[in-house]
C-alpha cells in the first residue's frame, strides 16, 4: 500500500529563507541604539552628536557601546551558524518543527533589546543576565528542536545520508556548550561585568570548535595537523551564507533610507518660517550624505557578489572572514549619521567623519580581498571552473577586491593633509567608483595576456584532476 505524505509536511526552503532574513535584520539593527537612529532617544540627556559634544567626544564616549554592537553581531552570527548546521540534516518540516523554529526566532528577536541595554548600561549586571537568559532560551529551543527532529520515526524529515548515530550528538553538544557558556558568563558577572561581556564572544567560536572536534571524533584520534586544516577543508552552506549576507546589506541600506526620509523632509513649521524652496536647498547636504552611504553599501555588495560568484564552495575560514566584513557593513548607518551632521563643514568633525567612513570602507573591503586570497590559495576546492580555467578572470576579481581598500586609503591620506578637501574627496572617490569598475571590466574583457592559452589549458587540467566534484 502506497504511503502518502502528511498534509503538514513541506520543504525547508521557505523556513530557511525566512530564518536567514530575520536573523540578518536582528544582526544589523543592533547598530540603531549606537547611532541613535530612533527619534524617541533624541531627547535623552546623552544626545548622539549634540552641540555640547563633538564627534571625537562621541566616539570616545560611545566606544564601549560600539564594541558591544560588534559583540552582539557576532553573537547573532554564532547562533545563526547553529541554525544552518541543523538545517543541513533536515529535508522536510512539519507544523511542530515550524512552530519550534518560530518560537526560537521569537526568543532571538529579544537580542537587540538586551544587547542595547548592555551597550548603554555595561556596568549594570542585570543587562548581562538578561542577555544570557535570551541566549539560553534560544539554545534550549534549539535543543528541543534537535531532539524532536531526530526522534524515532522522524526519518521522513531528514536527508537520507544523515548519520543518525553521530549528527544528533554533535548538534546536542553545540547547544549544551552554548548553555554552559551562558552559565559561566552569569557566574563571572557576579564579580566583573566587563569580563563577563567579553566571555560572550565564546558563543561565536562554538560552531567552529565543535566542527573541529567533530572531525577528530570521526577520525578516532587526535591529529594536531588536522586542527588548522579543518578551517580550509570543511565547507559551509554557500547559498545560506549569500542569503544572510544580502540580508545584512539590504537592512543596512534600509536603515539609511528610513533615516533619510525623516531627516531630509523639512518640518511644516520650518517650511512656514523659511519657505519650502529654502528648506529644500538647506537639505541638500543630507541628501548627499545618504547618497554617499548608499554608494558605500552598493559598492561593497558589488565586490562581495563578485567574490561569491567566483566560488563553488565556502569553507569555515571564509565564513568567519565574511562575518567580520559584514559586521562593518552594519556600521554604515552610523557613518551616514556622522556625515549628515558634520560632512561638508570643513572642520575637525567633518574630517573625523570622513576618516570613520574610510576606515569602515577599508575594513570591509580588505575583508573581501582576504577572502579572495584564501580562495585562490585553495583554488582546486573553492574556486569555480570558469575562474580556474581562465587566469584573466582571477586577475579581474583580484583587481576588483583591491579597488575599495586602495581608494579608501587615498581618501584617508587626504584627511591627514587638511580639513577642507576631505568631504569633497570622499564624494568624488565614491561617485567615481562605478566608472573605475567599468574600466576594469573593459580591460579584462579586451586584454589578452601573453601565453594565456597555455595557462588556461594547464589550469583546466589541474581543476579536472584535483576537483572531486
Amino acid at each position: 500500500m502506497q504511503r502518502h505524505r502528511r498534509a503538514d509536511i513541506s520543504e525547508t526552503d521557505r523556513l530557511q529563507t525566512f530564518t536567514d532574513a530575520v536573523v540578518a535584520i536582528i544582526a544589523t539593527i543592533l547598530i540603531g541604539p549606537v547611532a541613535r537612529l530612533e527619534s524617541s532617544q533624541s531627547e535623552s540627556e546623552d544626545k548622539d552628536f549634540g552641540d555640547t559634544c563633538n564627534l571625537s567626544c562621541y566616539i570616545n564616549k560611545r566606544g564601549p557601546a560600539i564594541a558591544v554592537y560588534f559583540l552582539g553581531f557576532f553573537l547573532v552570527c554564532g547562533l545563526w551558524s547553529g541554525f544552518v548546521r541543523l538545517f543541513r540534516s533536515i529535508r522536510h518540516t512539519d507544523d511542530i518543527l515550524l512552530g519550534l523554529k518560530l518560537v526560537t526566532i521569537g526568543f532571538m528577536s529579544f537580542l537587540p533589546m538586551v544587547v542595547s541595554l548592555m551597550a548603554m548600561y555595561p556596568a549594570e549586571s542585570l543587562s548581562v543576565y538578561l542577555t544570557c537568559l535570551v541566549i539560553g532560551l534560544v539554545a534550549v529551543m534549539q535543543l528541543i528542536t534537535v531532539l524532536y527532529t531526530f526522534r524515532k520515526g522522524s526519518e521522513e524529515l531528514l536527508h537520507d545520508d544523515v548519520d543518525l548515530s553521530f549528527t544528533p550528538k554533535v548538534l546536542i553538544a553545540t547547544e549544551i556548550a552554548t548553555l554552559a557558556v551562558c552559565i559561566v558568563v552569569a557566574l563571572v558577572n557576579i564579580g566583573n561585568s566587563t569580563v563577563a561581556i567579553a566571555l560572550l564572544l565564546l558563543i561565536f567560536v562554538i560552531p567552529v570548535v565543535v566542527k573541529v572536534f567533530e572531525n577528530i571524533a570521526k577520525q578516532g584520534r587526535i591529529n594536531k595537523e588536522l586542527l588548522p586544516k579543518d578551517l580550509f577543508t570543511e565547507t559551509v552552506d554557500k547559498f545560506r551564507l549569500e542569503i544572510f549576507s544580502d540580508g545584512v546589506f539590504a537592512i543596512a541600506a534600509t536603515l539609511i533610507i528610513l533615516e533619510s526620509s525623516t531627516e531630509v523632509v523639512p518640518m511644516k513649521s520650518e517650511v512656514k518660517a523659511h519657505g519650502f524652496e529654502n528648506e529644500i536647498l538647506e537639505a541638500w547636504n543630507s541628501g548627499v550624505s545618504y547618497l554617499i552611504a548608499f554608494v558605500m553599501i552598493s559598492m561593497l555588495w558589488f565586490v562581495h557578489h563578485s567574490v561569491f560568484n567566483a566560488l563553488q564552495r565556502v569553507n569555515i575560514l571564509l565564513h568567519v572572514i565574511n562575518i567580520l566584513s559584514l559586521s562593518l557593513v552594519g556600521v554604515i548607518p552610523l557613518v551616514a549619521k556622522a556625515l549628515l551632521l558634520h560632512g561638508g563643514k570643513a572642520d575637525a568633525d567633518d574630517n573625523r567623519a570622513v576618516q570613520v567612513a574610510c576606515i569602515v570602507l577599508f575594513g570591509s573591503g580588505i575583508g573581501h580581498f582576504i577572502m579572495w586570497t584564501v580562495a585562490v590559495c585553495n583554488r582546486a576546492k573553492l574556486l569555480s571552473r570558469d575562474v580556474n580555467s581562465h587566469k584573466a578572470n582571477e586577475y579581474y576579481i583580484t583587481a576588483k577586491t583591491l579597488v575599495l581598500p586602495c581608494a579608501s586609503l587615498v581618501t584617508l591620506f587626504v584627511t591627514w593633509i587638511g580639513y577642507t578637501a576631505s568631504y569633497g574627496t570622499l564624494c568624488v572617490m565614491l561617485l567615481a567608483l562605478p566608472a573605475l569598475f567599468g574600466i576594469l571590466n573593459w580591460i579584462s574583457s579586451s586584454s589578452r595576456f601573453p601565453g594565456q592559452a597555455g595557462i588556461d589549458e594547464t589550469a583546466t587540467e589541474i581543476t579536472a584532476t584535483s576537483d572531486p566534484m
